[in-house]
């Protein structure tokens, strides 16, 4: 994760026509989120998307103050996973930060043991919803336990 790059994933050298995507730009270390950014950088190079990752309402806007090596700057660029034991992900915001920034959030939890393929296959673990209340809206997706690497993106899509 040596190579520093702007908001479009250009490097930030005197060649302005090179560009960079995936762990050489740095964390998360993740397949889909290398593959997201070489589609982004392709996007920028080409000139046919400008913010290269944006949601409605302007949540993921990367803007000025858009840091390409701090994943904090935004939390809609891409998903966030640890191998560890247990496997942590998340997407999205959490309800401290839903709540920082004027959303009236709250979160529902579902533990991996209430359903019979948890019970059956991986027990210790859980989901997180983070939600605006008045409009049901998904805000965050957060998921410890095996498989949450993978799982996340199902829960990106709800995002």
């Amino acid at each position: 994760g040596d190579i520093t790059v702007d908001g479009t994933l250009r490097c930030r050298t005197a060649q302005h026509s090179i560009y960079a995507a995936g762990d050489v730009v740095g964390r998360p270390f993740l397949a889909s989120t290398g593959a997201a950014q070489a589609v982004a950088a392709v996007g920028a190079m080409f000139s046919t998307v400008g913010d290269y990752c944006s949601l409605d309402e302007g949540l993921g806007a990367t803007g000025a103050r858009y840091d390409p090596a701090s994943l904090a700057s935004n939390p809609f660029q891409f998903p966030v996973g640890l191998w560890s034991t247990p496997e942590v992900a998340y997407f999205g915001l959490s309800k401290k930060q839903a709540d920082s920034i004027g959303y009236e959030a709250d979160e529902g939890l579902a533990l991996y043991k209430q359903c019979l393929r948890g019970v059956v296959f991986a027990p210790e673990g859980l989901l997180k919803l983070v939600f605006e209340k008045g409009s049901g809206r998904i805000l965050g997706v957060h998921i410890v336990g095996a498989d949450a690497c993978e799982l996340i993106h199902y829960g990106m899509e709800l995002v």
